[in-house]
């Protein structure tokens, strides 16, 4: 799946993408391990975040 830089993701989403569950995405919420914002209620994580996290994982996995 291509990440959009510029959209908000949902937990649910942000989930599917990191193949785990919307529990521990918020979990990594509530620890800060990644970052958000909440829009109209519903916490939202950035495309470019996400972007930054899959790249840091790909990093860390190539070596």
């Amino acid at each position: 799946m291509k990440i959009d830089k510029k959209q908000l993701y949902t937990t649910e989403e942000t989930a599917k993408i990191l193949k785990v569950s919307p529990t521990t995405i918020k979990r990594y919420i509530a620890n800060d391990k990644i970052p958000s914002i909440k829009f109209n209620g519903i916490r939202r994580i950035k495309g470019l975040d996400l972007a930054k996290i899959l790249n840091s994982t790909k990093k860390q996995y190539a070596k």
